[in-house]
């Protein structure tokens, strides 16, 4: 069996969000020697990661990165802690990689999304199977 580094080592992954989170995935695969596109709105990113300023949203902006990808980790905050803010940001940019990729050329993709579709909001542990309760957008 191989290791996570030599499954990882010299893929090409996208990473579309470098928040909080987008950065230390960011951090996980440089370290695992993965090449890393990222992509965000804002300036700043770990060193080593290729940093595209842009709007995920935009499709039109989506083109001028390269046509393929071994990887995209999808990584988005949402804009307004709302329906509209949550389609807005979720749903927009899933649309946009969806079309700009819809022809291939990213070999597996990978959704990270918000916990508050499960409804808990203590602190505790979320498996796979929890029940989908949201008692609101945050």
């Amino acid at each position: 069996m191989t290791s996570t580094t030599e499954q990882l080592a010299g893929r090409r992954v996208l990473l579309v969000g470098l928040g909080d989170l987008g950065a230390e995935v960011a951090r996980g695969l440089l370290a695992a020697g993965a090449e890393v596109t990222g992509v965000r709105r804002g300036s700043g990113a770990p060193d080593g990661v290729r940093l595209q300023r842009m709007d995920a949203r935009d499709v039109a902006a989506l083109a001028a990165l390269p046509a393929e990808f071994d990887a995209a980790v999808l990584c988005v905050t949402p804009s307004a802690g709302d329906e509209a803010g949550y389609c807005d940001s979720y749903l927009a940019v899933a649309r946009a990689f969806a079309e700009r990729w819809r022809e291939g050329g990213v070999e597996r993709a990978f959704w990270v999304s918000s916990s508050a579709v499960h409804g808990q909001g203590d602190g505790v542990l979320i498996e796979d199977d929890a029940e989908t309760a949201p008692a609101s957008f945050r």
